[in-house]
């Protein structure tokens, strides 16, 4: 896995334990970005064995490597796995400040990220009652 893979899976992964539990739709949401990431079998199972137990570390990923907007992508993807079932937990958003942070995102520009995505899984949701 390249390092803007891995980073964006970890924290995919430790979003979806923030609250200390990983619900059927975060399944989902993960399974669908790994598939777009196109994922090897061995990454398959190595995303596998993450997601045994809760992450027993803080985020620890290279972000030098990783272009400033690769790593508003990263934010913006855990977010929305944060907000996925339409409720943002305060362990969510501990840990998507947390994130932020470890990205070296601004916060004017993390607010604002963070607020597209906000808005986008409201239209979705909006769509999907109608």
């Amino acid at each position: 896995m390249d390092a803007q893979t891995n980073a964006l899976v970890k924290s995919l992964i430790h979003m979806m334990w923030a609250d200390g539990v990983i619900e059927e739709h975060e399944r989902e949401f993960l399974g669908g970005v790994v598939s777009e990431l196109g994922c090897t079998e061995e990454e398959m199972n190595e995303i596998s064995k993450m997601m045994v137990a809760p992450p027993t570390e803080e985020l620890n990923f290279d972000v030098d490597s990783i272009e400033q907007s690769k790593r508003e992508e990263i934010l913006q993807a855990a977010a929305a796995m944060a907000m996925v079932d339409g409720v943002l937990a305060g362990s969510e958003k501990k840990m998507v400040e947390a994130l932020a942070d470890h990205l070296d995102i601004p916060t004017d520009r993390r607010q604002a990220l963070i607020e597209e995505v906000r808005q986008g899984v409201t239209s979705v949701r909006s769509l999907r009652e109608e």
